[in-house]
């Protein structure tokens, strides 16, 4: 157990897997801190809270709510100072934390965040009507309400996470345009089955591209084809995988803009490859595909 996990935090929202959580832990392993920092901290972050909740009260009382996201507010900017100070290296970080002011990191953290936070609403906002998005319903409701941020205030959604809702964001923006980079009439038909999710899309483009299909809709004999023609024993064949992953590489080159989202879609394919070969293996790939009323036919 690290000593991280062993300090009392009380109302310090530090997270351990947070990039500031393991500076802290780093810093009190090697007693590159002071002993007593773990208190400094959370006296900071408690005025840091104590002045937002004061400023976005609506009645006389502090609300409890707005104090801990007061915190944890003053808390990612911190984190977000760190992070781009230090290049991510842990020891800039921990001497960084050391020679600056908790003010002088919240300040600094403040201005990634503002523009952080505005760039979050403007990819909200150009998500929110897109047709496409129906392969996600699940981050509908998010999207749509990071489209209110105010980022003078972080006011809007509730339980606003700078680093994991920027993620999200900008990942859904690199699969929207993969999305809108494969044959247009063959997504509009996939999006009106309600039941194709973004793991349903990349079923289909494993199956067009084994079978060097242009479209991505299938079909009973396209199944019949796509198991007879590059299944044996051990699952996918090996040469088909490698002309799957290779084609698909080549072609999110050209259609997603972020080296990050290309690799997780190219990830999340070759898992959805194990996937369709499990479902082989129990003889249900049709399921997958098509219709239970036609899968019952193959």
């Amino acid at each position: 157990m690290s000593r991280l996990a062993r300090v009392d935090l009380n109302q310090v929202p530090l997270d351990s897997s947070s990039f500031i959580g393991q500076v802290v832990a780093a810093g009190l392993e090697y007693e590159q801190l002071p002993p007593r920092f773990m208190d400094s901290l959370r006296a900071y972050l408690q005025i840091s809270g104590l002045g937002f909740a004061q400023r976005n009260r609506t009645g006389i009382a502090l609300g409890r709510d707005q104090l801990r996201q007061g915190m944890e507010r003053g808390l990612a900017c911190m984190d977000l100072a760190l992070e781009e100070a230090s290049g991510g290296d842990l020891n800039a970080a921990v001497a960084k934390l050391v020679g600056d002011s908790f003010d002088a990191l919240y300040k600094q953290g403040w201005e990634r965040a503002f523009q952080r936070l505005k760039e979050m609403r403007q990819q909200a906002r150009a998500l929110v009507g897109c047709p496409e998005l129906g392969f996600w319903p699940d981050r509908q409701p998010k999207v749509a309400a990071l489209t209110k941020l105010v980022p003078e205030t972080w006011t809007g959604p509730s339980a606003i996470d700078v680093r994991a809702d920027g993620q999200m964001l900008q990942e859904l923006t690199g699969k929207v345009a993969f999305v809108r980079s494969l044959p247009q009439p063959s997504v509009a038909a996939l999006l009106e089955q309600v039941d194709v999710d973004f793991a349903g899309v990349l079923h289909r483009v494993i199956l067009a591209l084994a079978l060097g299909r242009a479209e991505l809709v299938a079909k009973k004999e396209h199944v019949l084809r796509f198991r007879s023609e590059c299944f044996d024993a051990g699952g996918l064949r090996p040469h088909v995988r490698r002309q799957v992953l290779a084609q698909l590489v080549e072609h999110l080159d050209d259609a997603v803009a972020d080296a990050d989202v290309r690799v997780r879609i190219a990830d999340e394919l070759s898992a959805e490859i194990e996937v369709l070969e499990q479902a082989e293996a129990r003889d249900d790939l049709a399921a997958f595909f098509l219709s239970p009323f036609s899968a019952l036919e193959i």
